[in-house]
């Protein structure tokens, strides 16, 4: 990663103070923001919602060019909500979100993993909103999610003090976190990641998203064949009020020792998941840039 220039950082800082301001701001303020926020994006018709459209078409290619344009405008406003509501996350105390979190579904999961003593990988896509998934099951499990550092040092500092204020830890997404994580796992801990990352061509192999060759990382495969570790996939979607957080068994075959099979399997759940609430992914991530 190159250093960033001076006025980088100094953006990076005027950046930080924002979220601080913001933070202070209860959720749903936040969201109604983050809904102006999605809305200039759609109205200035720049790079990003270019790239959502090519998502959209590449991805969904069953949608008419009016069901296109509906979903990337609703897209947009989900992710400026996603953004604005992460300030709230990241400033305030676990105690004043934790009302946010109206519903969760299929916990015995991950309770049923802890039972098998060989630690759980949870997969969180880029859905929903995932900041809130950190502190509400840092609450109850040992939790450690890897990050991908970014090149702004006061972004990140504010990132991880949000991050781990109600006790989660972080491991970048490196060798030195890579080790990290498979000891957390061999002492029957929680990690968290996200499985739609794109990764550096070193950590990845092509397999099928929507029909699509994607760079997908490998990681999850190699932490389930060397630790024998459980898989649980999961999303916060936001619904009226604050969240309601979903989790899913993964499919047989995530766990196979043939890594196209494991690849395509969690794909396949990603895609499945993304489908239950479309308006929610963020389809404006470069998801196929390394092919």
């Amino acid at each position: 990663m190159a250093n960033p220039s001076k006025r980088d950082q100094l953006r990076g800082k005027i950046g930080a103070k924002l979220i601080r301001l913001f933070g202070v701001l209860p959720l749903g303020i936040n969201r109604h923001i983050g809904t102006l926020v999605g809305l200039c994006t759609w109205w200035s018709k720049g790079r990003t919602l270019r790239i959502t459209l090519e998502n959209i078409e590449k991805c969904l290619p069953e949608l008419d060019h009016t069901a296109r344009q509906r979903l990337a405008k609703q897209s947009l406003i989900e992710t400026g909500r996603t953004a604005m509501e992460a300030a709230s996350i990241w400033v305030q105390p676990y105690r004043r979100l934790e009302k946010y979190i109206k519903n969760v579904e299929n916990q015995s999961l991950i309770d049923q993993a802890f039972a098998q003593g060989k630690g759980l990988t949870l997969l969180i896509p880029h859905l929903g909103n995932w900041e809130i998934i950190g502190p509400y099951l840092a609450e109850q499990y040992p939790v450690t999610y890897m990050f991908s550092p970014t090149s702004l040092k006061a972004i990140d500092e504010l990132m991880i003090t949000g991050r781990t204020r109600n006790g989660g830890t972080l491991a970048p997404a490196n060798l030195r976190g890579v080790s990290s994580v498979l000891k957390k796992l061999k002492a029957n801990e929680l990690i968290g990641i996200l499985p739609d990352q794109v990764p550096e061509t070193n950590g990845g192999e092509i397999a099928p998203l929507f029909g699509q060759p994607a760079l997908t990382m490998t990681l999850v495969h190699k932490l389930t064949q060397r630790t024998g570790c459980a898989v649980v996939f999961g999303f916060a979607e936001r619904v009226p009020g604050g969240f309601t957080l979903k989790l899913y068994a993964p499919p047989a075959d995530l766990y196979s020792d043939n890594i196209e099979k494991s690849l395509t399997a969690m794909n396949e759940q990603v895609e499945a998941l993304v489908r239950k609430a479309p308006a929610q992914y963020q389809w404006e991530y470069k998801r196929f840039k390394r092919v």
